[in-house]
């Protein structure tokens, strides 16, 4: 089951703080590099070696397609980068619908914004039941959130 709270109030707190939504601006700021390799394939990647951080991105994904991965990567150097984790990353790719991935793609629907997301589904490599968990998960937090403003 996927945490919803913690996510959010991470992306709102990185908004704020960097005054921008957009992942490259907060990898800048973050000094989390961006490199653009060969992939064969593979749309990127985060890794953390020796205290630095680094998100590979294949370089021939077009602009929307970067922000989305460069978003999506960027939920897992936020919220995945502990050791024993780290570790399972640098050396195996995670299940396409484990925990985490599911986590770093609402992070970055969360970041993006849902529009934009939706705007660029082709791009994303979600299967289109997957986003729909992840959009309708984001609108019941963002529905949540409303009622509680207006209760409390």
């Amino acid at each position: 089951m996927i945490k919803i709270d913690p996510i959010y109030k991470t992306v709102e707190k990185l908004k704020e703080k960097y005054r921008t939504s957009n992942p490259v601006t907060i990898c800048k700021k973050l000094d989390i590099e961006i490199k653009p390799k060969k992939l064969n394939g593979l749309n990127g990647y985060f890794i953390s070696c020796l205290k630095k951080k680094y998100i590979i991105v294949n370089e021939e994904l077009n602009d929307e397609a970067l922000m989305l991965v460069i978003a999506h990567e960027l939920g897992h150097a936020i919220l995945h980068s502990n050791h024993s984790l780290q570790y399972m990353r640098n050396n195996f790719l995670l299940p396409k619908d484990s925990a985490y991935e599911k986590e770093a793609d609402l992070f970055a629907i969360l970041l993006l914004g849902r529009d934009f997301y939706i705007a660029n589904i082709e791009y994303s490599n979600i299967r289109s039941e997957k986003l729909n968990d992840l959009l309708r998960l984001s609108e019941e937090f963002d529905f949540m959130e409303e009622y509680n403003k207006k209760i409390n």
